[in-house]
């Protein structure tokens, strides 16, 4: 289970608003906020503390549920590099506008041709 969904699970269990959630941990509100919108997802280590005894779990399993966040969290560089190249590249824009709006097996009959052509260039 993601952080933002064993925060915000545990509190409705335990019938605490974010308030009483925000109050007890020494922070404010919109953290809290942040915590269960997945906005944030790495608190600092002396907050988990706090936040696992209010809600009723072990720090371990919160710390857990943050590093899982944190694995799954776009890789920002490649995401940085897609974006260039879509800036630099008119055809790939076009390419990846027009996909958006393709089956699945559309996109898997495109990805197929793009595979073929490219062991036709590097046949290894």
């Amino acid at each position: 289970m993601e952080f933002k969904d064993l925060v915000r699970l545990r509190r409705q269990e335990l019938g605490l608003t974010l308030d009483d959630v925000a109050k007890a941990v020494g922070v404010g509100k919109a953290t809290v906020q942040r915590w269960e919108s997945g906005n944030i997802n790495n608190p600092r280590r002396d907050k988990i503390a706090r936040l696992a005894q209010v809600l009723g779990i072990s720090p371990m399993e919160l710390v857990d549920a943050a590093d899982m966040a944190a694995s799954q969290a776009p890789d920002t560089e490649y995401i940085r590099e897609i974006s260039e190249a879509l800036q630099h590249n008119p055809k790939l824009g076009l390419l990846f506008d027009r996909s958006r709006k393709m089956s699945e097996s559309d996109l898997d009959a495109i990805l197929g041709i793009a595979a073929a052509i490219l062991k036709e260039r590097d046949p290894e």
